[in-house]
């Protein structure tokens, strides 16, 4: 899905995680629990 696509894009750090919940519009707290889905 999208937001795995964009963790390979950007890496799985924190840093990364932060690059792509800015990029999707969505709260740092918001994309730790969709990928935990």
């Amino acid at each position: 899905d999208i937001i795995n696509k964009c963790l390979d894009k950007y890496g799985n750090t924190t840093e990364g995680k932060k690059n792509v919940a800015n990029k999707l519009g969505i709260g740092l707290t918001t994309l730790y629990r969709k990928i935990n889905e």
